[in-house]
């Protein structure tokens, strides 16, 4: 699976927050929506004014989802909660030569949305029992990526995916000029952002690069004390602990 996540202090079910990830999506060519609804079963052919009516200022458990059959052919989650989370999944059957979109798309997003953190990352479903150092890290990898946007408020961010975005609140965690140091591809964005890349196109590097560059980021950032401590268990399964440097001041 391929996949775009994002999180951070600002709640979907506001219309300032919402309104400029819609407007993103619907400006695009391969990722313009083509249905949407609050469920699995609903469908409702996409309209901008429709989807932003949940919007309405009131924090609920619902779940936004926007669709789109045709190429590229994705489901975004749009969590309205107080957890605010966003992700966008790829067709398992997208070609490869189709995720540099998914990538790209990383870009307007983040400046439409400025979250505390966001993943473009490759999941590539290691299961147990893990029986090499590849595993361990791929299994890392996944779950620190998959597991944060929902538990981020509890634990912090689990860690790095193949392409990072830090926003503001987390660069002063981290600080920035750590982060600029890192061993990695650095890029600075006009929204105040930091694009974190752990090798020049990672969705075609190797898994042997990639997990090389993961590991020597990880440890430079480690010192930091942001990331939650992961540790992984004999049945595959991880479990976190908060960052002790991972505090956040909110402003909402």
């Amino acid at each position: 699976m391929i996949s775009l996540d994002m999180t951070g202090e600002r709640r979907f079910y506001q219309l300032d927050a919402l309104s400029p990830i819609i407007q993103t999506l619907a400006a695009t060519t391969f990722f313009a929506p083509e249905t949407w609804g609050l469920d699995e079963r609903s469908a409702f052919p996409f309209d901008v004014k429709r989807a932003l009516s949940n919007a309405n200022g009131k924090a609920s458990q619902f779940m936004l989802q926007l669709r789109r059959k045709r190429r590229l052919k994705y489901t975004a989650f749009i969590r309205l909660s107080d957890r605010p989370s966003f992700a966008i999944e790829l067709s398992e059957k997208a070609p490869a030569a189709d995720w540099r979109h998914l990538f790209a798309l990383g870009d307007p997003l983040t400046a439409a949305y400025q979250p505390d953190i966001a993943w473009a990352h490759l999941f590539a479903k290691v299961n147990p029992p893990l029986t090499s150092t590849e595993g361990e890290t791929q299994r890392l990898m996944d779950i620190g990526v998959g597991a944060s946007d929902h538990h981020y408020i509890d634990y912090g961010p689990g860690c790095l995916g193949l392409r990072t975005y830090f926003g503001p609140r987390l660069i002063s965690l981290f600080g920035r000029d750590l982060l600029l140091s890192t061993p990695a591809q650095i890029t600075e964005l006009d929204w105040g952002g930091i694009r974190l890349d752990l090798v020049a196109e990672p969705w075609k590097a190797s898994q042997g690069d990639l997990h090389a560059a993961w590991r020597a980021a990880m440890e430079h950032l480690r010192p930091a004390q942001v990331f939650a401590e992961m540790t992984l268990m004999p049945n595959g399964g991880v479990r976190f602990a908060r960052g002790n440097r991972f505090i956040l001041e909110t402003h909402r």
